[in-house]
């Protein structure tokens, strides 16, 4: 029996804008002011133009661990010195920047994962050539037998696809509200005696924020496991194909779990640009990982596993 693990490749692929710098766009089209305080805050460095200055975007996910500490001081300082036409709560400017970005990030807190949501149901799955549908739905009539575990928030898998065996690891977007973050915990500066860290007020704002965007992936495992044992997969599961999957930091330890669930089966990968780019890079990363367990492992084309 096949496990097929899903990434955003497996989408790209079939047709759809689902790069996170479309979601980027999204954004700029629709939340000029949450797209504006993102890129600022983690150095996406859009401009105004098409969508191709929005590549930076494709990284937000690790991006939301770091911040440029630099814009929220100058967009804090830009307000406080408006204070004779709007006095701020505080005479102290690092009092008045840790409010000042409490208010700049309480906004994405709350509504990004619904944006997120949003954006991805706007996202029509059908809109793609029907060369791209057929094959689509012929892998799904090869692979009934077959689990998935897909870390998309389309529903491509069962309604092109036709597939019944299917988890969606951070969620699908037409059941509710979907998971996007990263994997780092904030690290607070190490700062030698004697000498003034005046930023460090600044510090539990952004460590909040860290923990809110943190992805919670024992917990999401959890799920994992329950879908594996209400399959009865273990035992069963002689091969995994990671289907478009770039494997990185922020996902990998997910790879090393389902490793150490089915210890015996081997392992196919698809990294996009071959034995030369990065995505082959990452493979090797978790392959040489202590904790990775496998039967071994090759590499193959995303086309081949689809069209074969």
């Amino acid at each position: 029996m096949k496990l097929f693990i899903v990434g955003n490749g497996f989408d790209l692929n079939f047709g759809l804008p689902t790069k996170l710098a479309d979601f980027g766009e999204y954004l700029r089209s629709n939340e000029k002011d949450i797209f504006s305080t993102l890129s600022g805050l983690h150095g996406l460095d859009a401009k105004d133009g098409d969508a191709s200055d929005l590549m930076q975007w494709n990284h937000l996910e690790t991006r939301m661990a770091n911040f440029d500490e630099n814009f929220i001081i100058d967009k804090a300082r830009y307000n406080f010195d408006l204070q004779d036409d709007y006095p701020p709560p505080s005479d102290n400017f690092w009092t008045y920047a840790a409010d000042h970005f409490d208010d700049m990030v309480n906004p994405i807190i709350h509504e990004l994962p619904w944006l997120v949501r949003q954006w991805v149901l706007s996202i029509e799955i059908s809109d793609t050539s029907d060369k791209s549908i057929e094959a689509y739905e012929e892998f799904g009539r090869r692979h009934q037998s077959a689990a998935f575990i897909t870390f998309n928030y389309t529903r491509v898998l069962e309604d092109i696809c036709q597939l019944q065996q299917v988890h969606h690891v951070h969620g699908e977007a037409e059941s509710g509200d979907v998971v996007l973050g990263h994997s780092t915990e904030f690290v607070r500066r190490v700062v030698r005696p004697g000498d003034i860290d005046e930023v460090s007020d600044l510090y539990p704002g952004f460590e909040a924020y860290n923990l809110h965007f943190r992805k919670r992936q024992d917990e999401l495992f959890g799920d994992v496991s329950n879908f594996a044992t209400k399959l009865e997969l273990e035992g069963r599961i002689d091969e995994v194909i990671v289907c478009g999957h770039s494997i990185g930091e922020a996902d990998r330890k997910y790879f090393l779990m389902v490793s150490n669930l089915i210890p015996d089966a081997t392992w196919t990968f698809t990294p996009f640009g071959g034995s030369g780019g990065q995505d082959h890079q990452n493979i090797a990363i978790l392959t040489s990982d202590p904790s990775f367990r496998s039967g071994g492992y090759r590499l193959r084309s995303l086309a081949d596993v689809i069209g074969e």
